[in-house]
């Protein structure tokens, strides 16, 4: 039988995401949908499908269907042996066609389901390898973590010859679900180890999937980032308030790290992701800065206290100027390389309430703030990063 596609691994340019690194931070690459006999994307539609024609006959014309572009007649027909036919000895390269059909769709429902059946049934070892792994991009699509443990598990006892990029990717997905599922230890030693052995990988040169290495500096980064939520922030009116402010920002910076190494790797997707991620952390910064605590010795609602504020956002600006310069690189990546997607999308529109933002400051302390009030308690230059 054929199958529509396999799992590809495509690298993916460097020139890019250097530039745009050069710049404070960019995107690059993605998981690649995969590489189908078709270099334009198929058409709907078709003829209608008759499933008592027998397997065979409905395989063939699934299979012309999709060549010709009728994707809902191919689909139709893969359909038809895997509800009439299961023990045909068509049913796994069935199911996994009609799931690429329908993750191309974004059905990840019934995509998943279908390429388990494909890991069942799927005469060759490769293929069912195959399937594997589309069945655990649907599950991550699906949020189903705990299913994405069992199936990873399933995937380690049940193939043999794992490559060196399958283990990685493995352990990259693991450490993920881990992370969503607020084993953050557990994630943090599986994910050192997924991207520990990704760079020992390219080292020998027995790894070349970018994607699951990205994807574990990616989350790597995630990790850093909690951590860097969960430092405290008051007024840096002492040398206690100044070390807390300090430190979160080095907790910046160590999250930044991890983002900038995924993007390093040159995968669209997980580029436009930590290209995200980073513009976050620093517009995230700059709310903890404005909703510190006040100063001892400066009343809430006091004119002194809209003094204070407005010296405030007016030194920290720069963390949304920050954010919005990354902002644009990421959605200026996405463009060049075709890559837009979930993560591109959400850059324009956190984009936008930035903006917004930054001018309701500029207009909300405009004169507010005297030449000589520069005596207000420090709020920390050395903490806001370069």
């Amino acid at each position: 039988m054929k199958l529509i596609a396999r799992r590809l691994v495509v690298p993916m340019l460097s020139a890019l995401v250097l530039a745009a690194l050069a710049a404070g931070c960019a995107p690059k690459r993605f998981e690649f949908e995969p590489v189908t006999v078709r270099a334009a994307a198929p058409a709907e539609g078709g003829a209608p499908v008759d499933w008592s024609r027998g397997p065979e006959a409905l395989f063939t014309q699934g299979w012309q269907a999709y060549e010709a572009g009728r994707l809902s007649e191919a689909l139709a027909a893969f359909r038809a042996i895997v509800a009439y036919y299961p023990e045909s000895a068509e049913i796994g390269d069935a199911a996994y066609n009609a799931g690429l059909i329908l993750k191309r769709r974004s059905e990840w429902p019934e995509a998943e389901r279908l390429f388990a059946l494909a890991g069942e049934r799927l005469p060759e070892a490769k293929d069912r390898l195959d399937a594997d792994f589309m069945r655990l991009g649907c599950l991550y699509e699906l949020g189903q973590w705990e299913r994405t443990l069992v199936a990873v598990a399933e995937a380690y006892s049940r193939r043999a010859t794992l490559t060196a990029d399958d283990r990685v990717e493995l352990a990259a997905r693991r450490g993920a679900a881990l992370f969503h599922l607020g084993r953050f230890d557990e994630a943090d030693e599986e994910l050192n180890q997924a991207f520990g052995d990704y760079r020992l990988g390219l080292r020998r040169g027995d790894v070349v999937n970018d994607y699951a290495g990205a994807m574990a500096a990616y989350y790597l980064g995630r990790l850093a980032g909690k951590r860097f939520d969960d430092a405290p922030l008051s007024a840096a009116d002492t040398p206690a308030d100044e070390a807390r402010l300090e430190e979160k920002a080095r907790r910046l910076l160590d999250a930044q790290a991890w983002f900038l190494k995924s993007v390093e790797q040159n995968n669209a997707y997980w580029a436009t992701a930590s290209g995200y991620e980073v513009g976050a952390l620093y517009r995230a910064f700059h709310a903890a800065l404005k909703n510190a605590p006040l100063p001892d010795g400066i009343a809430s609602g006091s004119e002194e206290a809209q003094m204070y504020a407005c010296l405030l956002a007016d030194r920290s600006r720069v963390l949304l100027r920050k954010s919005l310069h990354l902002w644009e690189r990421t959605v200026e990546i996405g463009e060049r390389l075709n890559a837009e997607n979930a993560w591109t999308a959400k850059t324009k529109t956190e984009m936008g309430a930035v903006k917004t933002l930054y001018l309701a400051d500029e207009k909300a302390c405009a004169g507010v703030v005297p030449p000589d009030f520069d005596d207000m308690p420090a709020i920390g230059r050395r903490s806001i990063p370069p």
